[in-house]
Order: C-alpha cells, then sequence, then structure tokens
C-alpha cells in the first residue's frame, strides 16, 4: 500500500507545481497588461488586474507544492480513507486527425459527504493503483457503472461495502 501513496502523493505534488507555475505565468502576464494598458485601455487593464487576482490565488494555492497532506485528497486518504466509497477511472484520449498526443485518465474518490476529488494520472498506473486501492479501502466500491453513480447521488452511502465482500474491478 506505502506504494500506491507514494505514487499518489508524487502526482499530487505534481498538480501543486504545475499550478505554481500556472500561477506566476498569469501573475507575470497580468503585472505586463497592467503596465502596458494602464492609461490607454480599460479593458486590457481589467483584464490584467484580473490575471493578477487569479494568479495571486494559484500560487498562494501551490505555494507548498511539498505538503501534499494538506491537500483535499491527501488528507482524506491519510487521514479519513473511511470517507472515501467509490473510486473509479476515466482515461481520456486526445486524437486529433487521428494521431494519438495524448492518453492519461482521471482517477475519482467519491466522499460520503458528495464530494467528488480527482487525480490526473498516466493511463497505465490507473489499474495497478486501483487494485492497490482496493486492498487500502475496503469500504468503498471500485469501478465505474451508471447504476453506481445513480446512488451516489441518491445516496452516498449506498456505494459502501462489506469488507468481506469483493466487487469486480473496474
Amino acid at each position: 500500500m506505502a506504494i500506491a501513496l507514494k505514487q499518489i502523493k508524487s502526482y499530487l505534488r505534481k498538480e501543486l507545481l504545475q499550478q505554481l507555475i500556472l500561477g506566476l505565468f498569469l501573475l507575470i502576464v497580468g503585472v505586463g497588461l497592467v503596465w502596458l494598458s494602464f492609461s490607454r485601455d480599460t479593458v486590457w487593464t481589467v483584464l490584467g488586474l484580473v490575471s493578477v487576482g487569479v494568479g495571486v490565488r494559484l500560487i498562494y494555492l501551490g505555494r507548498d507544492y511539498r505538503r501534499v497532506e494538506q491537500t483535499p485528497l491527501g488528507r482524506i486518504l491519510l487521514q479519513k480513507p473511511e470517507q472515501i466509497v467509490w473510486v473509479y477511472s476515466i482515461v481520456t484520449q486526445r486524437m486529433p486527425f487521428g494521431v494519438e498526443i495524448m492518453n492519461n485518465g482521471l482517477m475519482y474518490f467519491n466522499l460520503i459527504d458528495g464530494r467528488v476529488l480527482t487525480l490526473s494520472l498516466p493511463r497505465s498506473l490507473l489499474r495497478p493503483l486501483s487494485e492497490q486501492l482496493n486492498v487500502y479501502l475496503p469500504q468503498a466500491t471500485f469501478g465505474y457503472t451508471q447504476d453506481r453513480e445513480q446512488w451516489f447521488v441518491a445516496n452516498p452511502e449506498l456505494l459502501l461495502r462489506d469488507t468481506d465482500v469483493r466487487n469486480d474491478m473496474e
């Protein structure tokens, strides 16, 4: 199980670092727009100020990308894993003109309070990580079906399973 948590921490750290880089970029672009258009064009000045605001917010949220335990998903997995009732993943393929340029997936962690947390992962890690999490989260249901989605919307507790019974994997 330690391997699964290490992989999740690594990808959470990567997401926070990307958020920090995007925030820095937006901050620089926003300051540049404000500086170049302050006295000439109100629309570009406002756009620059919005960019600065969003950039500062992203920098604030991603400021310490090494502390993945402080992210919502990190806190749940490490401190309250029993709150996770349903885990599934979806693979996204981007193929413009028939040429595959991206092939990654999102792993969804659905919580007992109705919230949904996601983690972007390479496609090759989805199945092994799901198998490891199946052992770590014995109360959670794994795999997507439309019935499970309806159950989650109606009452997330319907997806809790007995620890003796194993549902089919995705």
